[in-house]
């Protein structure tokens, strides 16, 4: 809280949204950078999915590696129009995106998984360039979203239920 407050009062005092996009650009950093923060730092036990999803850490790592993706791709979304969707792409962590598609492997269905697929499908839409399978290290994370994907889509069949597959499994 007095991050946020200190960092309002810069903005106040610096940033004019109306000095171009720069500006809006700065205005846009301090409610993702705080929102993110004091998601992480709730407790484990005092989530929301605490006893139906998340029973301990590994659990509640897979949610901040879903979290982490999410406030990346609200970035890209709310920066495109300032001329800094460069900056967001440039610190795209592919490896942490990988390890939250390890636990979508292993976590077909629930609120986390439908949120990681979510983020996902954001993902593919922002990073065109994952989708040229002629670079090795592409090609390897689309087999692992493919099997990811094939074990959801079992798992949906067991459950007698269907599921569509979104645009970028296709």
């Amino acid at each position: 809280e007095d991050l946020e407050r200190r960092l309002a009062e810069l903005e106040a005092r610096y940033v004019d949204r109306n000095a171009g996009p720069v500006h809006r650009a700065a205005l846009s950093l301090r409610p993702m950078m705080t929102n993110k923060l004091s998601e992480m730092l709730v407790p484990m036990r005092e989530q929301p999915e605490y006893g139906t999803e998340i029973f301990g850490p590994k659990d509640n790592l897979f949610k901040v590696f879903i979290m982490g993706n999410e406030h990346k791709m609200e970035a890209m979304e709310v920066l495109k129009d300032t001329g800094f969707l460069w900056w967001v792409k440039l610190h795209f962590q592919l490896d942490i995106l990988a390890l939250m598609i390890a636990q979508l492997c292993r976590r077909p269905t629930g609120s986390l998984a439908d949120r990681g697929w979510a983020v996902m499908e954001r993902v593919y839409e922002y990073h065109e360039e994952l989708s040229d399978m002629t670079q090795k290290q592409n090609s390897v994370q689309a087999q692992f979203v493919l099997k990811a994907w094939k074990m959801r889509e079992q798992a949906y069949a067991r459950a007698g239920r269907a599921i569509q597959s979104p645009h970028f499994i296709m």
